[in-house]
């Protein structure tokens, strides 16, 4: 595994670049454990997020198409304002 950032050592006031790192096969191992716990963690989080920005697209189209307009008395100016704050607000808490 090799780390490509800089490694400076104080005690020799040395800057190392590019150094290889060679880890041990229990490290390694210990490394991809960590890294599936980690994945196992994060991923149903992400993949509920992405779902429910498909679902939350889906339904404003929908309300849009089949008749949420009139029975809210939008215009079309309206409309896109509506659409435009749901999906900034919906950035910025993402």
């Amino acid at each position: 595994m090799k780390d490509n950032s800089s490694v400076v050592d104080i005690e020799k006031e040395t800057l190392v670049l590019n150094q290889a790192e060679h880890l041990t096969e229990n490290e390694i191992a210990i490394h991809k454990r960590y890294l599936r716990k980690v994945d196992l963690r994060i991923l149903p989080i992400v993949v509920l997020v992405a779902i429910s920005c498909f679902i939350d697209r889906g339904i404003i189209a929908a309300a849009l198409v089949y008749g949420l307009v009139p029975g809210m008395k939008l215009n079309a100016t309206q409309q896109g304002n509506v659409t435009t704050f749901f999906f900034v607000f919906y950035i910025i808490f993402e």
